[in-house]
C-alpha cells in the first residue's frame, strides 16, 4: 500500500481514538513436538525447498542432528544426521554456503571442539567439509563478514574462552582462526553496526560480565567495543535489532544475576553504544533471547527463555523500551529459542527446545492470523463489509480500513463511495484510487463492520478486486503498522 495512504490512515486514527488503557496483546496456541534425548541447539530453515520453513535440532544418545520436515505447521521426524559417538552436536546454524539456492547446514560439535558443514542438495544434507574450533564450542552464527558474497562461519567457545571464525573461499572454509575473548563466551549475535554494509561479531562473555564487539579484519577478527553489563549481572542471549526504529542496530543480551532481565544497548552508529539498559523478566536465568515483531506492529519485541522457570517471557516493544506482555509454560529446562512464520499465515511463531523435556515447544501466534474479509453488494444497494480480525485484538482497539481499487471502470474515475457503519467521518475525501476511513471500535471478538455502497450507473462484470490494509492503534503510546494485509476483497 502507498506510504501515504497509510500516514493518511495513522492520522485519521490518531485523531479519532481516545485513551482505553488497553495495550498491544500476544494470543500464542501452544503444542509440543517430540524429540530425542536433551534436545540442544535448532535452527529454522527449508531443508526441502517447499518454501516453508522446516526444523533441526540436536540430541543426544546417539549424539545426531534430528531433521523434521513441516506440513501446514505440523513438524514430522524425517530424517538424522549421526555426527559420531560422543561429539556432543550443539548448536546449528543454516545459511546458502555454496551459492546454490538452497540452506546449507553447520553444527557444532562440543567435545570434537569441531564444525560440521553439510550441503543440501534437494532436501539431501551430505557433510562437505570441517574446521577445528577452540574448546567446547556453544554458538554459531553465519554472515558474510568481509563483503565477498559468501557466507563466512563464527562459533563462541566456552572452555577456549575464545571466537572462531572461518572465512568462506568461494564456498569452501578456509583455516579458521582463534581470537580471544572474556571469560565463558556464550551467545553470539551478528549485525552491521557501522553500517558498513558487512556485519560485525558481538559475543556474551558471561564470566567478564560483558559483551565485546568484533569487526572483520583479514583472517581474523579485531576486537572494537566493550559493553558492560555491571558488578553483578552476566550476559547469555544475544541478540540484534532496530529496537528504536532510528535505523542504528542496537544490541540485546538476556542477562541474571540479581533479578533477570533483558539489557539493551541503543547503537549509536560507528560501532559506539549508549549506557545499558535493564528491563526486568517474569522468568529465572533466561539463557537465549530472540527479537522478532511478534504482534505485527512493525518493531521488534523479545522472547526469551528462561531455563529455571520453565517459561517463555514475551516483551513488548513500547517506543523502543520493553514490558513483559505475557508468559508462556514449557517443558523442562528450555535453552535455544528461536522466531519464524512456520505455519505462513504472517504472524511469528516461537520455538524453544527443552534440553530436559525431550521436546521442541511450539507457540503458535495468533496475531498470524489472515484477515477474513466478505464483501457482497448489490448493484444499488448497501452491501456489508465485515472484517474478522483475531482474538488478539480484543475490544478498545480502533481499527482503520483503506481500500484501493483496481480493474474498476466508474464515471469521471471516481471510486465507489463507502459509507461507514457506526461512525461516520466524511471529512476524508477519497483520493485516486484509494479511500479510507476510520470504522469504530471493535467489539469484543474483534469484529467492525463497513458498508460498501456500489453506484445503480455501475456495471459491474464478474470478481473484481480490491487491496486492503487493517491498522490497529491502542491507547498510549499509538502504533501503526500493516498487521493483517494486504488482503483481496473480491466483489461479485
Amino acid at each position: 500500500m502507498h506510504p501515504q495512504v497509510l500516514r493518511s490512515l495513522a492520522a485519521a486514527l490518531a485523531a479519532s481514538t481516545v485513551a482505553t488503557g488497553v495495550s498491544a496483546q500476544f494470543s500464542f496456541t501452544s503444542a509440543s513436538v517430540p524429540t530425542g534425548i536433551e534436545p540442544d541447539g535448532a535452527v529454522l530453515f527449508d531443508l526441502d525447498g517447499d518454501g516453508d520453513l522446516d526444523l533441526a535440532v540436536t540430541v543426544d544418545t546417539p549424539d545426531r542432528v534430528e531433521l523434521y520436515t513441516n506440513t501446514g505447521g505440523t513438524f514430522t521426524l524425517a530424517g538424522s544426521l549421526f555426527t559420531g559417538n560422543s561429539s556432543s552436536p550443539h548448536a546449528l546454524v543454516a545459511a546458502d554456503f555454496d551459492r546454490d539456492g538452497d540452506q546449507d547446514l553447520a553444527v557444532t560439535l562440543d567435545d570434537f571442539a569441531q564444525v560440521h558443514v553439510y550441503t543440501n542438495v534437494a532436501g539431501s544434507l551430505t557433510l562437505a567439509s570441517t574446521f577445528a574450533t577452540g574448546a567446547e564450542p556453544r554458538a554459531i552464527e553465519a554472515a558474510d563478514l568481509d563483503g565477498d558474497g559468501f557466507v563466512d562461519l563464527v562459533t563462541s567457545n566456552r572452555e577456549g574462552n575464545n571466537i572462531t571464525v572461518a572465512y568462506s573461499v568461494a564456498g569452501s572454509f578456509a583455516a579458521a582462526a582463534n581470537v580471544a575473548t572474556g571469560l565463558e563466551p556464550r551467545k553470539l549475535a551478528l549485525g552491521d553496526f557501522d553500517g558498513d554494509g558487512t556485519h560485525e561479531v558481538a559475543v556474551a562473555a558471561h564470566d567478564s560480565r560483558s559483551v565485546q564487539v568484533f569487526d572483520a579484519v583479514p583472517g581474523s577478527l579485531a576486537l572494537v567495543a566493550t559493553l558492560s553489563t555491571g558488578f553483578v549481572l552476566r550476559p547469555e542471549g544475544l541478540d540484534a535489532a532496530d529496537v528504536n526504529g532510528d535505523g542504528l542496530v542496537d544490541l540485546l543480551s538476556s542477562t541474571s544475576g540479581a533479578g533477570s532481565f533483558v539489557s539493551v544497548w541503543l547503537g549509536q552508529g560507528g560501532v559506539l553504544f549508549g549506557a545499558r539498559t535493564d528491563y526486568p523478566l517474569g522468568g529465572l536465568d533466561p539463557s537465549s533471547l530472540v527479537a522478532a515483531d511478534l504482534d505485527g506492529d512493525g518493531d521488534p519485541d523479545v522472547a526469551t527463555a528462561d531455563s529455571d522457570s520453565n517459561t517463555v517471557t514475551v516483551m513488548e516493544n513500547v517506543g523502543g523500551a520493553f514490558a513483559v506482555a505475557a508468559t508462556l509454560a514449557t517443558a523442562l529446562d528450555p535453552d535455544s529459542i528461536l522466531a519464524g512464520d512456520v505455519n505462513n499465515d504472517g504472524g511469528v511463531d516461537l520455538l524453544v527446545a527443552n534440553g530436559d523435556g525431550a521436546s521442541v515447544s511450539l507457540f503458535t501466534n495468533a496475531n498470524g492470523q489472515p484477515l477474513s474479509v466478505l464483501v457482497q453488494p448489490v448493484v444499488g444497494s448497501l452491501g456489508l463489509v465485515q472484517l474478522s480480525l483475531p482474538a488478539a485484538a480484543q475490544q478498545g482497539y480502533f481499527c482503520g480500513f483503506s481500500l484501493s481499487t483496481s480493474g474498476v471502470s466508474l464515471p469521471g474515475g471516481a471510486l465507489f463511495p463507502l459509507a461507514f457503519d457506526d461512525l461516520l467521518i466524511d471529512s476524508l475525501n477519497p483520493t485516486a484510487g484509494s479511500f479510507q476511513n476510520t470504522i469504530g471500535v471493535l467489539d469484543g471478538a474483534g469484529r467492525a463492520q463497513v458498508q460498501l455502497v456500489v453506484p445503480p450507473n455501475v456495471a459491474i462484470a464478474g470478481a473484481r478486486f480490491f487491496t486492503a490494509a487493517v491498522l490497529l492503534g491502542g491507547s498510549q503510546p499509538l502504533t501503526f503498522g500493516a498487521v493483517h494485509g494486504p488482503v483481496s476483497i473480491v466483489v461479485q
